[in-house]
Formats: structure tokens, sequence, C-alpha cells
């Protein structure tokens, strides 16, 4: 036996002594985080009977109560702990972004007075898709204002729904402002509003260079900005430029979205479109059982400098209206300066083609100046041997606008009848009766000189009172975003300047 207890004694503390290590290697390993989907999210429009503001400096703590003398360091804090109707100002400087997620509604996020705020994420890192995202379907009502927003996986503002869900109340952010923004350098979009994303204004914004991230090395979707079917969005003022792929578009059913007075400079696709072809079934309403891409858009006093597929496209837009636009040196690859196109959605389990015509569409008023070394048509309305699927039916007004190709001949395509002259056009179409080919006389900013043949060229109409500048219509109106007389806005604005300049 004496021999025995020291082997024993061996024993039992080897024995007690690898149960210590697998206590200290099971105490190492970190507890797996509370997913979003198991934690409880906080009711966004939540009462809050004394609303306040939240300030953030670089100097921060997060420990901090969050006042001017006692700042947060991070936005994410700030919009944690913010309510219903509070502001959150960032003092000055560049503030990580590590997707920062909003679920409050009614949340004012803008710089300190006289100070100006960066957030910035990085384009590289999947998990960061955005800068600022509104991840609860439920907010309504926010503002984002004066801030400079960069970079974020895919999109510098993403807003989210709830369709994928399987909720039994469908639900999307909406009201919400984004006013005097710079929103530049992202992965893909700049700002992506999802279906039913209802209300939301963008005013007197900068959004430049989309699409500079690994996310569109392949994906070659990179609008300024990409709306499916958000309802009344409204872009006013601002100035889009270096866009990769489209200046901005709304599709999927998108209804009564008005985009007026942009400035809209180098696009590697359209400028604007009121549809696309590529919609998924899934994204569209219940009472659209058609497919059409968008109703009702009044797209209007835009200015338009090289867009390289074309100024504008129509594509299964129902009661489009396309009015006092100039578009200046569009349409030298692809498409065509106008471009009326059949949408294509691909429905139920085999994948039937569905594809639906504009109908309805109204163009007036408007200068389209062509790139002088382009091949394509001044105007186009597509056709598809294929199918023969229609691209336009109803009833259509294209007239009182004016077509020029510096140093060529302007030719137009009806369908699958291409190389029309002007003569030929109007005759097989009925369109364009009032319209004329010729220079428009423009300045160096796009602007109408004093002996342009388009000052009180135009017919005037109830929805077109202003123009680019802000400037008053009155009386037969000139053709083209400027209405002559009146301060013009610089184009492009100064550098001080966000967005167009327009008040």
């Amino acid at each position: 036996m004496k021999t025995q207890l020291p082997t024993l004694s061996i024993f039992t503390l080897v024995l007690l002594l690898f149960a210590q290590c697998q206590k200290t290697v099971e105490d190492a390993v970190p507890t797996p985080p509370v997913t979003e989907e198991e934690s409880t999210e906080p009711d966004p429009n939540e009462a809050n009977p004394t609303p306040r503001t939240w300030y953030v400096a670089l100097n921060g703590n997060d420990a901090a109560p969050g006042t001017k003398e006692a700042p947060l360091k991070t936005v994410q804090k700030a919009v944690d702990m913010a309510k219903q109707g509070d502001v959150v100002e960032l003092r000055g400087g560049t503030h990580e972004s590590r997707e920062i997620r909003i679920r409050r509604s009614n949340l004012t996020i803008r710089s300190f007075p006289g100070e100006w705020a960066i957030i910035k994420a990085v384009t590289n890192v999947e998990d960061i898709a955005s800068v600022l995202w509104y991840r609860d379907a439920r907010v309504n009502g926010g503002v984002l204002e004066n801030l400079e927003i960069v970079g974020g996986y895919y999109y510098g503002i993403k807003l989210e729904n709830n369709w994928e869900d399987n909720e039994p109340t469908r639900m999307a952010v909406s009201n919400l402002t984004i006013r005097a923004c710079r929103i530049h350098d992202t992965g893909r979009d700049c700002i992506k509003i999802v279906p039913g994303c209802a209300d939301i204004q963008v005013l007197n914004c900068e959004i430049h260079h989309s699409g500079v991230g690994p996310a569109n090395v392949t994906a070659d979707n990179a609008e300024g900005i990409d709306n499916v079917n958000g309802p009344r969005m409204v872009v006013r003022g601002c100035h889009f430029h270096d866009i990769a792929t489209t200046g901005l578009y709304a599709k999927g059913g998108a209804k009564n979205c008005i985009i007026e007075a942009n400035l809209i400079v180098n696009c590697g696709e359209m400028g604007i479109t009121a549809g696309n072809t590529d919609t998924d079934e899934e994204w569209f309403d219940g009472d659209n059982p058609a497919y059409q891409e968008s109703f009702d858009i009044i797209i209007r006093n835009n200015l338009i400098i090289n867009a390289k597929w074309g100024g504008i496209g129509l594509f299964a837009a129902v009661r489009p209206q396309v009015l006092n636009n100039t578009f200046v040196n569009v349409a030298s690859t692809t498409y065509g300066a106008l471009y009326l196109s059949r949408g294509e959605t691909y429905v139920g389990p085999n994948g039937a083609l569905r594809t639906p015509p504009c109908r309805d569409v109204t163009v007036l008023n408007n200068v389209f100046v062509q790139a002088t070394a382009s091949d394509r048509p001044m105007i186009r309305i597509r056709y598809n041997a294929d199918d023969g699927a229609e691209s336009l039916t109803g009833s259509n007004v294209i007239d009182y606008n004016r077509y020029f190709r510096a140093g060529a001949t302007a030719f137009y395509e009806n369908r699958q009848i291409s190389d029309l002259s002007f003569v030929q056009w109007k005759t097989a179409t009925g369109f364009d009766a009032h319209s004329r080919e010729g220079d428009p006389g423009l300045d160096a900013q796009a602007h109408l000189l004093p002996n342009s043949p388009c000052l009180r060229a135009g017919l005037s109409t109830a929805l077109v009172t202003t123009d680019f500048d802000g400037n008053p219509r009155s009386g037969t109106p000139d053709l083209g975003a400027d209405q002559a007389g009146g301060a013009p806005l610089s184009v492009p604005p100064p550098g001080t300047v966000v967005g167009t300049g327009l008040r």
C-alpha cells in the first residue's frame, strides 16, 4: 500500500490539473454573440416626451452622457441611445462606420453647426455593406443633413423593408429626407431604396463616384440612386457626377416619383430612367399584374451631360412626363438619346417572360444634343425580332423638342425600321410635328444663348412653372431646362456648394 499511495496521488493530481486545463480552455472560448434575429428590436416609434440632442465627437467617450460638454465617441452608440424625435449632432472630422444601423423613427443626424462631419466605411469588407443602414422596416420619418457619407461595400445609404421576412404585414422605411449631403465613393449604389420605401426625398445633395469597390467589379450595377418600387420619391436640386452606370432610376412599379432640377454629368449608362428590364417578380406590388415598371413619373428641368447609353430611358412606363430637360452629349454608345422600351420580367415557376410596353408617354419641350461620334439613333423605339413585343402603346405625345447632332445628320429608329430621317420619322410615327432639328444655341454651361432658336418655342404646361435655376417661367416657355433671363446657376457648381445651388 505504501508503494501505491504516491502513484494514486500523482494520478489524482494529473486528473485535477487536466480538469482545470479543460475549464481554462472552455473559459477562453468566447460566448457566441446574440444574433440580431435572437434579440428584441426596440420599437422605433416609442413615445419620447422629452426629445434631446446627442453629441458625438472624435475625442468623446461612449460611457459619457452624450452632452455637448461630454460627447459620445461613436455614431452607433448615439443612434442606439436616441429615441424618436431626438437629434444626433456630429462634431467635425471623419467618423468610422462599421455599418451604422438606425432603428428609430424621426431621428435627425447632422453635422454640428459650422462644422462638417464625414461618416466613412471601407469598401472591401462585405459585412460592412452600408455606411448607414435604416435597418428596421417600421422606421417612419427621419432626416440626414449636412453630412458626408463615404464608402460601404455595397451602399452609402440603404433603406430596408420586411418583404423577405414572411411578416403578415409588409412594411418599409418611409418619410426620410436626405438634405445637403455628399454621398460618394461607394462600393455600388450611393443610395439604395428597396420596395415599399415611400416618400423618400433627396434634396440638394452631391452624389458621385459610385461603384468604386470590389462589389462592382463583375456586377456593373452602381447607380447614384437605385429605387426599386419606392413610391413618391422626390429628387431635386442634386448634382450627380461620375456615376458608374445610370444616374438614377425608379423601377419595379414605382409610382408618382418626381425627378427635377438635377445636374447629372458623366454616367457610364443612362442619365435617368423610368423603369428597367431586369426587375425580379417579387418586388412588384400585387395591384400591378402586368409588371409595369413605373407609373406617373415626372422628369422635368434636369440637365444631363455625357451619358454614354442615352439621356432618358422609358421602360414599361405608364404615363411618364418628360418635360423641359436638356440632354448634351448623350448616347455615344448602346441605346439612343431618347429610348423607349418594353419591360422584361420573368414570372412563375417556369420563368414566363412578361413584356409590358410603355403607355401614354409625354415628351415635351426638351433639347437633345447627341455626341458627334455616336452611331446610335436620336430616338429609338425598341423592337425585338424574337417575339415582336410592342414597346409603345396608348395615347402618346412627343413634340416641341429640339434635336441636334453636331457635324452629322441624326437618324431615328421606329421599331424594326431604322435609319429614318427626321421627316421619315415624323411621317411614320405622327410625332414631333412642332419639333425641329438644328443647333439649339447653348453656351458652355448648357444654358440658352440670347439668339437661341429655343427661345419661346415650347408648349406651355401647368407642370412646369420654374426652370433648372429656380427662375419662373411664364407665357410660352423656352425649350430645355433653362428659361432665358434670371440668374443662372453655375455648371458645374462651385466646390463650396452642395447640390446644384437650387433654392
